[in-house]
């Protein structure tokens, strides 16, 4: 079951990145050398696959295929995530320097961390989020980890999962619309990461897609149920049901797609 999805990234004069933070002149005030970092490009993708600078091209995704725990397979075609907030924490061995230095809008500075505030809604099959940003600034430091402050808007839940799966012989659709329980989960890295002048730096949380759906049995809800599809045909599950198998499972892929996640780096010199 092939299908693609042309993406198409429209940049609108330097906003030339899914998430850029540049640094550059003088804008870092009052931190003796605190030095002006390189470019630093934060997303989160759905697998390995996916580079920040690929953004900015056309894009030709294919859709993801995930089974769950009776080896049924499901087709995701659309991943979405909202976070609220983006935390970049910093070692506690640079929080004089930090202390000490001027963080320009839209940043901030809490006791442990970089903030980036949204919210941003990320398509994670692309890492293509909903708002694109120009020149921000990173303070030069050494990152030790990422954290992602998740939470729904008013009219919306943090977590959307759709797609199309075989049931009896005939192709469906699902629609997962997920409301994340856990509000805030850090990914870090081992070895921590220097933001430098020297360097441009890629970040980005990588929820591995094959293991959303673990210790998940999909056809038990659907036969536990007395109209189980939508009057469109649609399989969905949206935190509703209260009760039995259906209610487990919206908790049990928050906690997967949670647990899938891990923080990797690329860094380049430059010249």
């Amino acid at each position: 079951m092939k299908k693609t999805i042309n993406i198409m990234l429209i940049i609108f004069g330097v906003c030339t990145l899914p998430l850029l933070i540049l640094c550059s002149g003088s804008d870092i005030a009052g931190g003796a050398g605190t030095g002006n970092p390189g470019k630093t490009t934060f997303t989160i993708v759905a697998r390995d696959t996916t580079t920040a600078n690929q953004l900015l091209k056309s894009l030709k995704v294919e859709e993801i295929v995930i089974p769950d725990s009776l080896r049924n397979y499901y087709s995701v075609d659309s991943f979405s995530v909202i976070i609220r907030r983006i935390h970049f924490v910093f070692s506690p061995e640079d929080e004089q320097r930090i202390n000490a230095i001027n963080v320009l809008p839209p940043l901030r500075k809490d006791p442990s961390s970089i903030v980036l505030e949204g919210p941003f809604t990320f398509n994670a099959l692309t890492g293509i989020p909903d708002s694109v940003f120009g020149a921000v600034l990173l303070p030069e430091a050494n990152y030790t980890a990422v954290r992602l402050d998740i939470e729904d808007k008013p009219n919306k839940n943090s977590i959307f999962i759709g797609g199309t799966f075989s049931y009896r012989g005939e192709l469906r659709a699902f629609k997962f619309d997920l409301s994340l329980k856990k509000t805030s989960f850090e990914y870090k890295h081992d070895k921590g990461v220097y933001v430098s002048g020297s360097d441009s730096t890629e970040m980005k949380v990588v929820l591995d897609a094959t293991r959303w759906f673990a210790n998940v049995n999909f056809m038990g809800c659907i036969n536990s149920q007395t109209s189980p599809f939508d009057s469109n045909g649609v399989f969905v599950l949206n935190g509703k049901i209260t009760d039995g198998i259906c209610a487990e499972i919206p908790k049990k892929i928050n906690e997967n797609i949670v647990n899938s996640g891990k923080l990797k780096v690329k860094q380049v010199k430059l010249k």
